[in-house]
């Protein structure tokens, strides 16, 4: 249940160039706004798990003459490529390494 609704995973690397915009983005807005957040890229191994036991995951919004781009993009640590490689969570529960996969 924790990783439903607004805290799921999105698991989408993308670059969107000219973003739909509802409304007017003033012409006079220009540079990027940058978010870093927590995204598993598979299922948690514990369903309790905490949300920030997830991936990095930077996200960009750049404003350009009332143009807006977005580029979404995994950090590539060795965590990350290992599950990569095994198409599976492999680390357990957040800060107890008593609970990984025994490959890791």
């Amino acid at each position: 249940p924790k990783f439903r609704g607004f805290f799921a995973p999105s698991r989408i690397e993308a670059d969107v160039y000219d973003l739909e915009v509802e409304g007017r983005i003033p012409p006079e807005l220009n540079g990027a706004f940058y978010r870093a957040a927590a995204d598993t890229q598979y299922p948690p191994r514990f369903p309790n798990d905490v949300y920030i036991n997830g991936d990095g995951m930077i996200h960009m919004v750049r404003f350009d003459n009332g143009h807006a781009d977005l580029k979404t993009k995994y950090v590539r640590t060795q965590r990350f490529q290992l599950e990569r490689a095994a198409r599976q969570a492999l680390f357990g529960a957040y800060r107890n390494p008593y609970t990984d996969d025994p490959s890791v």
